[in-house]
C-alpha cells in the first residue's frame, strides 16, 4: 500500500520538477515560484533520481502517469517538431505505445483520465494568469464545462476503480501541500536575504 502511494508521489513531484524546467521563463515573467530558484541546474538530475526512485517502488503507475503527463503537455503543440525530428503528435504516439506495451491498455487509459483531470483542477486553480490565458482549459471552454468534465473523470475512475482514485487523490492533496510548503520556505528564505 505505501509503496504504491510512494510510487504515485514520487512520479507526480517529477513532473512538477519537469514542469518547472519548460516553464521558467513563464514563471519567471509572472514572477511565480519555480523549483529552479531552489535547485538551479540540479534539477535534472534530481527529477531522474526521484523517477527511479517512483520506478523501483510502482513501475506500472509512475510509467504510465509520466507518460500520459508528457502525452498532454504536448497537446497544446501537438504540430509542433521537436528536437528528435518528429512533431508533438507523433512522439505521443509512440510513447504511448511504449507505455501499453511495458504496462497495459488499462493502466495507462486509467492514468491519462487521471492526469487530465489533475490537468484541469490545476487550470481551474490558475485560470486567472494573464500569461497562460492561450493554454488554459477555462479559458478556452469556460469555467462550468471544465468544472462538469472534472467531476465527470472523476466519477468515471470511482466507477472502474475507486481504490485507486484513494491513492491519486491522496498523493495529489499530499503533493499541492508539499510544494505549498516548499514555496513557504523558498519566500521565508527570500525574505530573510533582503534584510
Amino acid at each position: 500500500m505505501l509503496k504504491r502511494f510512494l510510487g504515485i508521489y514520487f512520479t507526480g513531484i517529477v513532473i512538477k520538477l519537469m514542469d518547472d524546467y519548460l516553464d521558467l521563463k513563464e514563471d519567471k515573467l509572472n514572477e511565480e515560484f519555480n523549483f529552479f530558484y531552489l535547485l538551479h541546474k540540479g534539477i535534472l538530475p534530481y527529477t531522474l533520481i526521484i523517477f527511479f526512485i517512483a520506478l523501483s517502488f510502482n513501475f506500472n503507475e509512475a510509467l504510465t502517469l509520466f507518460s500520459s503527463s508528457y502525452i498532454i503537455g504536448m497537446g497544446y503543440e501537438w504540430k509542433t517538431k521537436y528536437s528528435s525530428g518528429l512533431k508533438g503528435w507523433q512522439e505521443s504516439i509512440i510513447i504511448m505505445i511504449i507505455t501499453i506495451y511495458f504496462t497495459s491498455f488499462h493502466k495507462f487509459f486509467l492514468s491519462f483520465i487521471f492526469i487530465l483531470s489533475a490537468q484541469l483542477i490545476d487550470d481551474l486553480i490558475d485560470f486567472n494568469n494573464e500569461l497562460t490565458n492561450f493554454k488554459n482549459t477555462v479559458n478556452i471552454f469556460g469555467l462550468t464545462p471544465t468544472i462538469i468534465l472534472i467531476l465527470i473523470f472523476i466519477l468515471f475512475l470511482y466507477k472502474i476503480d475507486y481504490i485507486l482514485i484513494i491513492y491519486y487523490f491522496s498523493a495529489l492533496f499530499s503533493l499541492y501541500l508539499t510544494f505549498l510548503l516548499f514555496k513557504l520556505y523558498y519566500l521565508k528564505r527570500l525574505n530573510h536575504y533582503d534584510y
